[in-house]
């Protein structure tokens, strides 16, 4: 009676798997004393190296055969376990295959809570951008992207092949929403409104701005300049991107303050230029490295590319012998010409 009474207590405090494993534990334990109680003391299937197999090998399937009680008693017990068993294995498995069906749902729902952490949020969804956008970043950068979409926007997951990419549904200007997409725990946010509006975007901006000060957000506009200049007055971490260049919104998510950088070469007259200079016959074979550790000695200069006969290579190695012809690019505050670069190949100006 009292084990009776333990395990009521037991079971109304249960549910799910737990359940189903202290209903199997109580079956296996009242066969298991039915059977030291009725079988010989030398019958090998209360041996406890053996019980455990007889219970599992009948409880999962019919059972093979290599034990078997001789006893009324224990054969009653051995039906128990088929009846009993059987039963609740079956009703486990069952709840698992709904579970994992539940879970799928809710998954292409955009109803589940994403439990990540530094991870990119792209808040608004066109099925022309947004795709392509989430695969260049989990592609690119090697994070996982999650979707959150307006109800409108999106009736389920739009990449539900894609495992590294999560869907929320709802509104995103409502906290609660956000807080299910792991807003918190994001590295950035993408603001990429589709209502052609730049308004719309500002004030989600500053709504996740409000939420998380510190969250690192990107906002695609339409115009960029005074949508800038109003996030600006909020913090650094505010950043602005013309809504056409996809692959800017990807990097300026991934590495904060690239758009500053950006904006800081493609000024005329304002910090530093980006420049070319033509190399001539007095370049044959030397080395880029050295050329490129005397021009930032000298003249402060920064080498960022090379061209050579139409191929064009970006942060070139600097082994990388150069040849007449070669196109150099470089960042520098004036420009240089080839009487500037051609003193630097000189054999006395070769580091010892």
């Amino acid at each position: 009676m009292l084990v009776w009474l333990i395990l009521r207590a037991a079971a109304s405090r249960l549910r799910g798997w737990r359940l189903y494993v202290l209903m199997l534990a109580a079956v296996f334990v009242i066969a298991w004393v039915i059977m030291l109680i009725a079988e010989p003391s030398s019958a090998a299937i209360t041996r406890p190296k053996n019980f455990w197999w007889w219970f599992l090998v009948t409880a999962f399937t019919v059972g093979y055969g290599d034990f078997t009680p001789v006893s009324v008693a224990g054969r009653i017990a051995g039906v128990l376990v088929m009846m009993t068993a059987i039963g609740i294995v079956a009703a486990l498995v069952g709840d698992v295959l709904d579970a994992a069906a539940a879970r799928r749902t809710k998954r292409m729902k955009g109803v589940a809570r994403v439990d990540k952490t530094d991870h990119f949020v792209i808040l608004g969804y066109a099925a022309d951008r947004t795709g392509p956008l989430a695969e260049q970043l989990c592609d690119d950068k090697g994070a996982h992207v999650v979707i959150c979409a307006l109800p409108e926007q999106a009736h389920e997951h739009p990449l539900p092949h894609r495992d590294d990419v999560s869907f929320v549904r709802g509104n995103f200007r409502d906290p609660q929403v956000l807080d299910r997409a792991g807003i918190g725990n994001a590295r950035a946010v993408i603001v990429d409104e589709h209502d052609g509006d730049d308004d719309g975007a500002i004030v989600t901006t500053l709504l996740v701005h409000q939420l998380h000060p510190d969250l690192h957000v990107v906002t695609a506009a339409h115009d960029t300049d005074t949508t800038q200049r109003l996030l600006r007055t909020f913090g650094p971490q505010l950043e602005c991107v013309e809504r056409h260049d996809l692959p800017m919104l990807s990097e300026a998510a991934a590495v904060p303050g690239v758009t500053r950088f950006y904006a800081d070469i493609r000024t005329i007259g304002r910090g530093a230029d980006t420049y070319s200079v033509r190399l001539l016959d007095d370049a044959k074979g030397h080395r880029l490295g050295d050329l490129m550790f005397r021009l930032k000695d000298t003249h402060n200069v920064t080498v960022c590319a090379l061209a050579d006969d139409g191929s064009f290579t970006t942060n070139p190695p600097s082994d990388t012998r150069l040849n007449p012809g070669m196109t150099l690019y470089y960042i520098a505050d004036h420009r240089l010409g080839w009487e500037d670069v051609r003193p630097l190949l000189a054999p006395g100006t070769l580091p010892s």
